[in-house]
């Protein structure tokens, strides 16, 4: 069925104006992601308008029993509810509803789908929001909420509109997993906030307890417990990912266990189409930092970068470089200045899960130049013992056919910009950033890959470790083969878990120039901060 009217534009959407409604399930934190966006300047939330009419009103479809609430005029019936919707709230900037696919479900009831939004979806593993909503109706005065029905969380009704949403009203329409929000709130309404157009506040996370949405009230304290008096969002960064580790629900009901094991069925197709995953790694010179974008390749649906920063660094109308540089007949035209750069980041890349970066910290300083960080991403950062950072990249200087790349240059590859730009991304981006340094991804490669995956919401797979051997991306084979050695050819991660820590050992440093030594023992002092914060694994 395809729906009348003009969507997801309406004439009575007003320019400059964000229209978004979120549809979803019970307990999938709907309601916390909707006190998030009421922060927003000039804005106005709705909440479950849908849910009145469905429950209460003339046209009621529920199966349950329930005492009669006195309703707003404006939401006694579903046309009436889309009528508010449509309105045209000309002063504000943005306009979000947080409904549940339910409520419009099933597809001849889509023509109630207001006209003129934008349209996004939230879910939550099926234990999670079964047993919430088991535990939440069991606390309400109306006797008719007192049991579960399988009707309040079917996620075959977010499946079918998601994909009607697709066709129909809003192709670029996202999907958030509750776990993700949880993770790291911030970067994901960040990344919501640019990807509908919406400006992001930090009073998103950190709000008024006392301003609170009118509906919210219409349907009673009960079921929003604690988060009518927060003032916070409570971020977890080890929430478990359920579909790794399922959960025992032998001891729940049978109609909670058939109730889960169904909607597992399009939670899971839902949970592949979430929201994507951006992520930028930074670090210096021969850190194995190649090895770890070749893990991330191996990620589904996912797109790597390889320094495109290095192309307007070195070889762009910007070049901030002292060296003398043969400039490469394939040089990309999307690579000529960090502008340029910034908006290949910053595309939309449908249909990928993942999207990683691995750039050199040297290449957004001076400090003028960390504008040039593309928005909308997570940070990690990837360090190596000077020593090693420094032979490896003698030898493999050593070995270029540019003659400009023959000697090393003092304001590159610097842990100085390393430890800064850590400073800047914890206080300013992304307080979740986490350090690894690579010696321990050496030792137990699987373990460091498990624990970096989960802290930011992504699946490990088996092709992280193994991968077929031919499978790059253009700017590693724009580079050539010379600076990645043996890796071009490998499938596999070299595992040895019985490297050296160097910062217990004096390596020799005899075969050093007095300048190599120098620069050695200056990044060593930024290195070893830089340690102390990294990811550690627990033994």
């Amino acid at each position: 069925m395809e729906p009348s009217g003009d969507q997801p534009n309406s004439s009575q959407t007003q320019p400059n104006q964000v229209r978004i409604i979120q549809w979803g399930s019970w307990r999938t934190l709907s309601s916390l992601f909707m006190r998030c966006l009421m922060n927003a300047p000039n804005s106005v939330t709705f909440c479950e308008l849908f849910g009145l009419p469905w429950y209460y009103g003339v046209e009621a479809k529920t199966s349950r029993t329930l005492i009669p609430i006195d309703l707003p005029h404006d939401s006694t019936t579903f046309a009436r509810v889309k009528e508010k919707y449509e309105n045209a709230y000309d002063d504000k900037k943005l306009v979000f509803g947080k409904e549940f696919a339910f409520y419009v479900s099933p597809q001849q009831n889509y023509k109630y789908i207001p006209r003129g939004y934008r349209q996004s979806f939230l879910i939550r593993h099926p234990y999670k929001t079964v047993t919430s909503l088991n535990k939440v109706m069991m606390k309400q005065k109306d006797p008719g909420f007192n049991c579960f029905l399988d009707e309040d969380v079917r996620f075959e009704d977010i499946w079918n509109l998601y994909l009607y949403t697709l066709e129909y009203l809003d192709a670029d329409a996202i999907i958030i997993d509750a776990d993700d929000l949880v993770r790291d709130p911030e970067t994901v309404l960040r990344g919501y906030c640019q990807h509908y157009g919406i400006e992001y506040k930090d009073t998103f996370i950190n709000w008024d307890s006392s301003t609170l949405n009118e509906d919210m009230l219409v349907y009673g304290e009960s079921w929003f417990e604690e988060l009518l008096s927060s003032s916070t969002v409570r971020t977890d960064p080890y929430v478990k990912n359920l579909l790794e580790d399922p959960p025992d629900i032998s001891e729940l009901s049978q109609e909670m266990q058939k109730s889960i094991e169904s909607n597992l069925v399009f939670y899971r197709k839902l949970f592949d189409k979430r929201s994507k995953v951006k992520i930028l790694q930074w670090g210096t010179w021969r850190t194995m930092s190649t090895t770890f974008m070749r893990c991330m390749m191996g990620a589904e649906d996912s797109i790597t970068f390889c320094e495109p920063m290095r192309f307007p660094w070195y070889y762009g109308t910007e070049a901030r470089t002292r060296r003398k540089l043969e400039i490469p007949a394939d040089l990309p035209e999307d690579g000529s200045t960090f502008e340029l750069v910034k908006k290949k980041y910053e595309a939309p890349y449908e249909g990928k899960r993942l999207v990683f970066g691995k750039e050199m910290a040297y290449y957004v300083y001076p400090e003028e130049h960390l504008k040039q960080i593309p928005d909308g991403y997570r940070h990690s950062f990837l360090i190596r013992h000077p020593f090693k950072t420094m032979t490896s990249m003698l030898k493999v200087m050593s070995n270029q056919e540019d003659p400009g790349f023959k000697t090393i240059q003092p304001e590159e590859g610097r842990f100085e910009h390393i430890w800064k730009l850590y400073q800047h991304v914890i206080e300013q981006i992304d307080p979740q950033a986490i350090i690894i340094d690579a010696d321990d991804f050496i030792r137990d490669p699987e373990a460091i890959l498990k624990k970096y995956c989960s802290h930011y919401g992504l699946e490990f797979c088996d092709s992280m470790l193994n991968w077929e051997g031919d499978n790059f991306n253009e700017e590693i084979e724009c580079w050539g083969t010379v600076w990645f050695g043996d890796l071009m050819s490998t499938k596999t991660i070299r595992k040895d878990p019985d490297v050296a820590d160097m910062l217990s050992e004096q390596p020799d440093m005899s075969h050093f120039s007095e300048d190599i030594r120098k620069i050695v023992e200056e990044d060593l002092i930024y290195y070893k901060k830089l340690h102390e914060l990294r990811l550690q694994l627990k033994l």
